[in-house]
C-alpha cells in the first residue's frame, strides 16, 4: 500500500524555573522587613517525554491524516524556604487530524484539528498568596 504512511515521532523537553519572591514591608528605615506569609523561594523542574504516532492516506485529490502524541510529564517542586519537595506526574494527550481535498491545482478544501492540553504552571501549584492584583488575590494549590 504505497498510499498509506505511518509517522513515528518523539519529543523531549526539560525546564528549570526558579521563583524567588521577597515581599517587603515598610519600616522606619525603608522597605526592609520581609513578610514571610507572602514570600518564598521555589525551584520548579519539569521533564517531558512525548512519543507520537500518526497515519496518512494520500491519493490524487485526497490527503487525510490522523494520530497524536502523549506527553508524560514529571514535575519536581522544591520549596527552599521550608526545605520540602513534591513530585507530580501528568499525562497529556494531543490528538490531531487533517483532511485536504484538491478541487483544482490552485483550489482546495482543508480541515485541521489539533487538540491541546496543559499541566498546571508553577504559580498554580505554588502554595503562596499572590496579591499583586488586589481584585484577584489567589493562593496556589499545593496538592
Amino acid at each position: 500500500m504505497k498510499d498509506v504512511y505511518m509517522e513515528i515521532n518523539y519529543g523531549f523537553n526539560y525546564n528549570k524555573r526558579i521563583n524567588n519572591r521577597d515581599i517587603l514591608a515598610k519600616s522606619p528605615t525603608g522597605y526592609d522587613k520581609r513578610i514571610d506569609s507572602l514570600s518564598n523561594d521555589y525551584e520548579f523542574n519539569d521533564l517531558a517525554n512525548s512519543p507520537g504516532l500518526s497515519f496518512r492516506y494520500t491519493k490524487k485529490k485526497i490527503n487525510f491524516s490522523f494520530g497524536g502524541n502523549a506527553a508524560f510529564t514529571n514535575y519536581e517542586q522544591l520549596n527552599k524556604t521550608l526545605n520540602t519537595k513534591r513530585d507530580y506526574s501528568f499525562t497529556n494527550y494531543y490528538p490531531k487530524a487533517s483532511f485536504n481535498y484538491t478541487i483544482k491545482p490552485q483550489e482546495n478544501i482543508r480541515f485541521n484539528y489539533n487538540g491541546n492540553s496543559s499541566a498546571p504552571s508553577l504559580d498554580q501549584l505554588q502554595p503562596i498568596k499572590v496579591n499583586t492584583d488586589p481584585l484577584n488575590i489567589y493562593i496556589g494549590n499545593p496538592t
